[in-house]
C-alpha cells in the first residue's frame, strides 16, 4: 500500500453540487427534529381549536405567522446554500480540482485558488454514495466528490478523521 500525500483529480457536476447544498442544508435546518414536532403538535391542537369553534383567535393568528415564517426561513436557508454552490461551481471553469491528502492535512488547488487544511479543522463529513460533504464550520462546507478518488486515500481520510465522519 502506497503511503501519503495522496494526489488525485475531482470533477464536481451540477447534481452533485445541488445533492450537497440539499444534503447540508436539510441537516442543519432539519436537525432541530424537537423544535419541528412541538410546533406541529401545537398546531394541530390549534387548528382542532379552530375547526370545533369555527373563528380564529389571536393565538392562532400568531402560530400560522410562525408556521410561514419558519418555513420561508428554511426555504431560504437552503435556496442560499444551493445558489452559493452554484455560483462557485460556475466560477470553477474546468468543474475539476486537484487534492492531496497529507499527514498534515487536506490541500485542494483548483483554478480559483488553493488551500491547505489541517485535519483538526474539519468539523464533520458526512458521508453519501457519490460525494462527501466536509463541514469546516456552523454554515461552511464543501463537497468533495469521491469518482476519481482512490480507496486508499478515502481509507487515509477515514482514519484521519475519526468519530467526525459519519
Amino acid at each position: 500500500m502506497i503511503g501519503p500525500p495522496y494526489r488525485f483529480e475531482v470533477r464536481y457536476d451540477e447534481t452533485i453540487v445541488r445533492q450537497a447544498a440539499w444534503q447540508f442544508a436539510r441537516r442543519r435546518l432539519g436537525g432541530r427534529w424537537g423544535v419541528w414536532c412541538l410546533v406541529l403538535l401545537v398546531s394541530a391542537v390549534h387548528v382542532v381549536l379552530i375547526v370545533h369553534s369555527g373563528e380564529w383567535t389571536f393565538v392562532s393568528a400568531v402560530l400560522a405567522a410562525l408556521w410561514i415564517i419558519l418555513i420561508g426561513l428554511s426555504l431560504a436557508g437552503w435556496l442560499m446554500h444551493r445558489q452559493a454552490a452554484m455560483r462557485k461551481l460556475k466560477a470553477l471553469d474546468a468543474m475539476r480540482a486537484s487534492l492531496a491528502f497529507e499527514e498534515s492535512g487536506v490541500t485542494m488547488t483548483s483554478p480559483l485558488g488553493s488551500t491547505h487544511l489541517v485535519w483538526a479543522a474539519l468539523e464533520q463529513v458526512r458521508v453519501h454514495e457519490r460525494f462527501w460533504i466536509v463541514a469546516t464550520a456552523a454554515n461552511s462546507y464543501f463537497t468533495l466528490p469521491l469518482e476519481g478518488a482512490p480507496p486508499a486515500a478515502l481509507d487515509f481520510a477515514r482514519a484521519k478523521l475519526g468519530g467526525r465522519l459519519s
